[in-house]
């Protein structure tokens, strides 16, 4: 024969990975999301499937958004297997929700390849919602005898976290104190600019503030503890001012002429 005919074996792979095997994002951005790369030209019908395998987040709109198992379409084209040319992973979203909680993470599995596709090294990905969401912090009031005797009673007020939970890390404020009918000090020692701080995993921490014990009968006496200059991950409540009411425990006596 006089021609013949060959066909060129087309050898070229395409190749899928998810974006890096890790990335984070603020819960009210939900910022760097997982994407597919894919390198290589497409031109048959192309897909692959994304399934959340785990993680300490939840989906279903809780904490995040995403119909597992996902089928992911890969249009006909060439790709290059950077961000120019990434494939969106459909129905993914964080929820932005105002509760204050450890970072949380979804863990993605990348399988199930058709068409031209295969395979590439990242096919697992995980991504971390990261909290930015703060912890109010309140005071307390605090009434009780002033003693007698001499020396000083312990008044003991409570820094805590609005609504209960455990600080989700150190979280530090200042404290003051201020004179109203009480005054230091004569009635009570003065806290100036001092730093208290709840530990990571406590609700709240003591601030004492020492009242002097004295047998002088007097009408009961107040005094404010005002907390304020919280660190990150913290914020200050409306109870940012704490009462100290001294009640007068000492008797007057009585003078016969």
């Amino acid at each position: 024969p006089s021609s013949a005919t060959g066909t060129i074996l087309d050898d070229d792979t395409v190749v899928v990975n998810f974006s890096a095997p890790s990335s984070s994002g603020n819960e009210n951005t939900g910022a760097n999301l997982p994407t597919l790369f894919v390198t290589g030209t497409v031109t048959a019908a192309t897909t692959v499937t994304v399934t959340a395998t785990g993680g300490t987040a939840n989906g279903g709109g809780i904490d995040y958004n995403f119909s597992s198992p996902q089928g992911v379409n890969i249009p006909a084209g060439v790709y290059d297997g950077t961000t120019a040319t990434d494939i969106p992973i459909p129905t993914l979203s964080i929820v932005n929700d105002a509760t204050p909680e450890p970072s949380e993470t979804i863990v993605l599995g990348l399988s199930a390849p058709t068409g031209d596709a295969t395979l590439g090294s990242t096919t697992s990905t995980t991504y971390t919602i990261l909290n930015d969401d703060n912890q109010e912090l309140q005071i307390n009031n605090v009434s009780q005898a002033e003693g007698s005797g001499g020396g000083t009673t312990a008044f003991n007020f409570s820094v805590s976290i609005v609504g209960g939970g455990n600080a989700l890390q150190d979280l530090s404020f200042r404290v003051n104190t201020r004179d109203d009918s009480a005054a230091e000090p004569s009635d009570y020692a003065r806290i100036q600019n001092q730093t208290f701080t709840i530990p990571a995993g406590q609700n709240s921490v003591v601030v004492p503030v020492s009242v002097v014990a004295d047998d002088q009968a007097e009408p009961d006496e107040t005094f404010d503890v005002e907390i304020d200059q919280p660190s990150a991950g913290a914020v200050i409540g409306a109870n940012d001012v704490g009462g100290g009411t001294i009640q007068n425990d000492d008797q007057q006596g009585l003078v016969i002429n």
